[in-house]
């Protein structure tokens, strides 16, 4: 059929009209993949079209093909346009079809082909002990399902059950309230279950049910509620608003009342009522007008998106900046009345992100060049940050030292701030140095340069380079997080970065990214390296979220998603990003509890079960988009700003189309405004700028000020654009020159900082010498051969090893140690390689393995052995008989007991004080408690049958430590690997 309709290019009537050159494009095309009478085509390339026709629509001149309708004319003999039209049209609809049900074919296969990460997810939940949050449900409803007793017993034990939120509900959790609530204990299916009367109480609001993507779906609230009711439950309707004024909750009526009506997937609306008192003193509504809503590229009267998202940001920081800094406004905050602070204001937005955009980023910027605090609640502008993209940017400098771009970005960047000229200055000396010739040298920070003919001016880029090449040398002999507070130490970039413009926040990111070293270290990172990439990596994926360095009750402007202020409220709300899309492009998730059925999609491809339900998730996530307006909406206590434009609405829905009726007034009545309380003199206009047309001229514009008919009788005013201070810059120079500038204190300061100095260094020295005498387990227990006396020759007998102990330790530990159990390996092969790299080797395998390892599956012992050999540089030959050793022990029946083990402990640190104040430590290599005793084993690659009595003595120090730990019995053993 695609080759039908190129065909018709060739003989079409006019070779260069758009219809007919998309026509030849498309058969061009089509015969590169699939040409007449080849033998072969190539389906991987032809899928690859398929999947492009609909999308890449043929540019032809300056519109596109699949929707260019064409002259009133025919395209060819007997061919009519209307004709081609509708043929066309058949066409591209079959191919989006046929697209859809190949996407749909291969989430199926992808999703099998993933199973394999699911299931080793699973194993390694399992291997660990631990449950994930839904894992954590699942169970705690399977076993109220599989168990009458646990039923009933936790059924007597829990004898009300009270439940807020219940919109926020997921089907587990609604499964496990009915099974702890049902009045006949032998009933587990939860739709016909019927609670005791009086044992639950369920509070609600379906008009906030927001978390689809946590499986809280409406759909399921009204299920239960419906079940509830049959089952006798009284429904009240909770109405009166004791949060907003009585404007914002007249706006609220009015917008929802229309969209908020019942059915499959919207709650039916419950009006609010009054409880508080409007002010006559301020307006509880304000309508913020988009300065600058037309493009300055063109003549054409038409608002964009795009230059809505460029202008409202500067509006809102300038907006924020007058109620914060020069209005009288006040707010109620326990029952009193003061004027508005920054943490009163919450600027709210539907998403973070857009096509991997900040949303936030504009706003921030707004604030920062105003000098007002804030704080992005969950953002995702982190590595955006000029601090941490300077961070990142010296780690990778100080991890290849080679990458002159990245040595060259840290050196120019925030933390050193050498100029171009010194560069280049220092360049050319180290070019002189290996030539004669005069060229650049290399900016290379492990290269030894001569101070002695070094020029004066470029002692600095020498001081720089020495910094990076020590942290290079030694990146990988200390902590991640120590080398990066040396790099901050060197450049003194905590004083800094303190200095610079929003300089607490950008503090706290420096030290947030110090805090994420540690923590990638604590889950068992390997190197320097591994964090660079991964910062590098996290930075493509736009993860990472601001540190929030403003605590609940101090000062600074909130930015937060819809989601993330739910259930929270705020004096001052402004709705942002009102381009935000109103209906939703793509399915979101299907749910069927009776089949156990979860359907999303994957990868952008979309799976049968979503695309043949795709009508119904739409209108669930439509209607679920409506109900993040009215939780926005309903945020706001004292005053509700929603973004405008003075010119009328946008031309398309979008997500502020929603208040629109509420605030856009009549046409006739736009010039109709009074003077609204509390706010200064408004002009004429809520434009600020328009292109000139004659259109504009002739549309009626709203005039700023208060218009009383608005939102059902409440009141909107609209704000005049010309009263606000707009295109404010970030600044930066000023506040950094008066801090730093010198005065006449500044030699007592430098005394004052010596001074300080001293005392840390003496602290530091103080702190660490030991307090306590500390020894550890393995010194304790071989201090018998230091007892030894040199006049005895040769090794010390277990008899005379014993008889020196006896002298030294009591009576229970002797006898404990003759009780430590030797246990002989399995099998050993005779000529294997010895020495403590050996047997380091082998006790990192024995601690990292899988229990249940075998020798039918040793590919994790293999790439574990592989990794460990390489780090401590071990030989084939000792990689292959470790391995050996370690399958040899996974199969012992002391571990394969352990395997049984109700707690279980590797390398597990131990220390306990003597009564003579002596701290004794160790390393358990393993423990494990089975059937109320506990089980200490020691690993030992030098035991056979018989062990030295040192051996013994020194598990039997760590039975000791444990038992006084745990207050459980403990037994020894020595296995032999």
């Amino acid at each position: 059929r695609l080759r039908d309709l190129a065909a018709i290019g060739e003989i079409a009537f006019d070779p260069n009209a758009y219809i007919v050159q998309g026509l030849r494009e498309l058969g061009r095309r089509i015969s590169r993949v699939a040409p007449i009478g080849g033998e072969r085509v190539d389906l991987d390339a032809l899928e690859a079209v398929f999947s492009e026709l609909p999308r890449a629509r043929f540019r032809t001149g300056r519109r596109y093909w699949w929707e260019y309708a064409g002259a009133p004319r025919d395209v060819a003999p007997d061919l009519p346009i209307a004709e081609f039209r509708e043929r066309r049209a058949r066409v591209v609809e079959d191919l989006k079809t046929l697209n859809r049900l190949l996407d749909a074919d291969l989430a199926a296969r992808l999703q099998q082909d993933l199973r394999p990460v699911v299931d080793a997810y699973v194993q390694r939940l399992n291997s660990a002990g631990v449950l994930d949050f839904l894992d954590l449900l699942r169970s705690v409803r399977d076993l109220l399902v599989r168990d009458e007793a646990v039923r009933r017993e936790l059924g007597a034990r829990f004898t009300h059950l009270f439940v807020d939120e219940f919109q926020d509900t997921d089907p587990l959790q609604a499964e496990i309230l009915l099974l702890l609530a049902s009045s006949d204990a032998a009933e587990v299916r939860p739709t016909r279950i019927r609670p005791k009367p009086g044992k639950l109480f369920v509070v609600g609001d379906p008009k906030q049910a927001i978390y689809r993507f946590r499986r809280a779906d409406i759909l399921l609230y009204e299920r239960v509620k419906e079940q509830l009711l049959g089952a006798g439950a009284e429904l009240l309707n909770l109405s009166t608003s004791f949060r907003s004024r009585p404007a914002i909750q007249s706006l609220v009526n009015h917008c929802f009342a229309a969209r908020m009506t019942g059915g499959s997937s919207q709650a039916n609306y419950v009006a609010l009522h009054n409880f508080r008192k409007e002010s006559n003193e301020q307006p509880s509504v304000v309508v913020l007008p988009v300065p600058h809503p037309y493009p300055n590229w063109t003549n054409t009267p038409r608002v964009t998106l795009a230059q809505l998202e460029l202008s409202l940001p500067d509006a809102v920081g300038a907006y924020v900046d007058w109620l914060v800094k020069h209005s009288d406004w006040q707010v109620e905050e326990a029952g009193q009345r003061r004027r508005i602070a920054a943490r009163d204001v919450c600027c709210l937005f539907r998403r973070f992100v857009n096509f991997g955009e900040d949303v936030t980023r504009p706003y921030v910027r707004a604030l920062e060049a105003r000098r007002l605090p804030h704080v992005l609640v969950g953002g995702r502008s982190f590595h955006g940050r000029e601090e941490v993209m300077a961070l990142r940017t010296a780690l990778q400098a100080i991890e290849w030292p080679d990458d002159e771009l990245m040595v060259y970005a840290t050196l120019r960047g925030a933390f050193f701030a050498l100029s171009d000229s010194e560069l280049l200055e220092f360049k050319a000396f180290v070019g002189a140095l290996d030539s004669e010739t005069p060229r650049l040298g290399r900016l290379h920070p492990l290269r030894r340069v001569p101070r002695e003919r070094m020029p004066e001016g470029v002692h600095a880029v020498a001081d720089a380079l020495d910094i990076l090449g020590a942290l290079h040398v030694g990146r990988n002999r200390r902590p991640i997080a120590e080398t990066i507070g040396r790099l901050l130490a060197a450049t003194r970039a905590h004083a800094g970065v303190a200095i610079w413009p929003t300089g607490e926040q950008a503090l706290a990111n420096v030290l947030s990214l110090i805090d994420k070293a540690r923590r990638y270290e604590a889950r068992g990172a390997l190197s320097f390296r591994g964090f660079v990439e991964w910062l590098e990596l996290s930075a493509e994926r736009g993860q990472g979220s601001e540190a929030p360095v403003i605590e609940e009750g101090t000062d600074g402007v909130r930015l937060m998603t819809v989601h993330g202020a739910k259930g929270l409220e705020f004096p001052v709300v402004i709705l942002c990003e009102p381009g935000a899309p109103l209906e939703t492009n793509r399915p979101s998730r299907f749910i069927d509890p009776e089949t156990n059925l979860w359907a999303q999609g994957l990868c952008g491809l979309m799976p049968y079960e979503l695309l043949s339900n795709e009508a119904e998730i739409k209108a669930q996530d439509d209607a679920e988009v409506i109900r993040l307006g009215y939780v926005a909406a309903t945020r706001a206590r004292d005053l509700l700003v929603i973004p405008g434009i003075g010119d009328g609405p946008f031309p398309e829905e979008r997500w502020s189309s929603i208040f629109h009726p509420a605030i856009y007034p009549e046409p006739r009545l736009r010039g109709n405004a009074e003077p609204a309380p509390g706010c200064p003199s408004f002009g004429p206009d809520s434009v600020n700028t328009r292109p000139f047309s004659s259109d504009l001229l002739e549309q009626p514009v709203v005039k700023p000020g208060l218009h009383r008919e608005l939102a059902a009788g409440g009141g909107v005013v609209w704000w005049c654009p010309a009263q606000l201070d707009l295109d404010q810059r970030e600044r930066g120079g000023v506040r950094q020159q008066e801090i730093l500038m010198a005065s006449g204190e500044a030699d007592a300061a430098k005394a004052a900082h010596q001074a300080w100095s001293d005392e840390r260094r003496a602290r530091l020295e103080r702190g660490s010498r030991s307090r306590w005498p500390t020894r550890s387990v393995t010194q304790v227990a071989h201090a018998l051969e230091v007892s030894h006396a040199p006049e005895e020759s040769g090794e010390m007998s277990n008899a005379r090893a014993r008889e020196l102990a006896q002298q030294i330790f009591p009576k229970a530990i002797i006898d404990r140690a003759d009780a430590v159990s030797v246990e002989a390996p399995l099998s050993r092969s005779s000529g294997r390689p010895r020495g403590a790299r050996f047997g380091t080797l082998v006790h990192g395998l024995l601690e990292r393995a899988t229990l249940e390892a075998s020798s039918e599956d040793t590919t994790q012992l293999v790439r574990l052995g592989e990794l460990l050999a390489r780090q401590l540089g071990a030989t084939e030959r000792e990689l292959l008989a470790a391995r050996d050793a370690c399958l040899n022990a996974l199969r012992h029946p002391v571990l394969l007991r352990a395997r049984e083990a109700t707690d279980l402990r590797r390398e597990h640190a131990l220390s306990y004080r003597r009564p003579d104040g002596e701290l004794w430590e160790g390393v358990v290599d393993l423990a494990f408690l089975h059937s109320g005793r506990w089980c200490v084993v020691d690993f030992k690659t030098d035991v056979i049958e018989d062990a030295p009595f040192a051996y013994r003595l020194q598990v039997a120090l760590y039975c000791h430590g444990l038992e006084l730990a745990t207050g459980a019995p403990c037994d020894g053993v020595l296995l032999g690997v």
